[in-house]
């Protein structure tokens, strides 16, 4: 399923059952997918693993905080991010 463009509300997580319900989804699929190729026991330090996970959002973070200043300067027509 494909979460269709609409405009942004200020509706809360909660109340966006919709597309929670689809993000929701896509993380299952997603966790089936790597029990069903890793299997449930560990063969790596699940430690190492998160701490570079953390890396792995953190530089996500940053891409998308540069992402979207791009956007917000191109939709007010300016260089001024704040």
């Amino acid at each position: 399923m494909e979460l269709k463009a609409r405009p942004v509300s200020r509706r809360t997580i909660q109340d966006d059952t919709e597309r929670t319900g689809i993000f929701a989804a896509e993380m299952l699929k997603k966790w089936q997918k790597g029990r069903a190729t890793y299997g449930t026991e560990f063969k790596i330090d699940p430690l190492a693993e998160a701490m570079e996970e953390c890396v792995d959002i953190a530089n996500y973070a940053l891409e998308m905080y540069f992402r979207i200043g791009a956007l917000k300067e191109e939709l007010n027509g300016s260089k001024d991010s704040n």
